[in-house]
C-alpha cells in the first residue's frame, strides 16, 4: 500500500505539515510585533532628539536676537555718553578761553 492509498497516514503528514507552518507563522508574527515595537521606539527617540534640537536652535536664536538687542542699546548710550561729553568740553573749553 502506498502512502496516497494509506489516509490515516496522509492525515499525519498533513497535520505534521500544518503544525510545522502554524509553528513558521507564529514565530513570524511575533517577529513582526517586536520590531513594530523597536520601530516604534527608535521612531519615539528620533521625534524626542528633533525636537530637542529644534528648541536649542530657536533658544539659540533668541539668545542671539537679544544679545544683539543688547549691543543696539549700549552702542546708542555710548554714543549718547561721547555726544555728552564732547558737548560739555566744548562748553568748558569755551569758558577757558573766554568764550561765552
Amino acid at each position: 500500500m502506498t502512502e496516497s492509498e494509506n489516509p490515516e497516514r496522509m492525515q499525519r503528514a498533513d497535520h505534521d505539515t500544518l503544525i510545522r507552518v502554524e509553528t513558521l507563522l507564529t514565530t513570524l508574527i511575533e517577529t513582526i510585533r517586536s520590531q513594530g515595537v523597536e520601530a516604534t521606539t527608535r521612531f519615539t527617540d528620533h521625534e524626542t532628539r528633533i525636537r530637542l534640537i529644534e528648541n536649542q536652535t530657536n533658544t539659540d536664536r533668541a539668545a542671539s536676537r537679544a544679545s544683539a538687542r543688547t549691543w543696539a542699546v549700549v552702542g546708542a548710550i555710548g554714543g549718547a555718553v561721547m555726544s555728552f561729553v564732547a558737548s560739555a568740553y566744548a562748553v568748558a573749553s569755551g569758558l577757558i578761553h573766554g568764550q561765552h
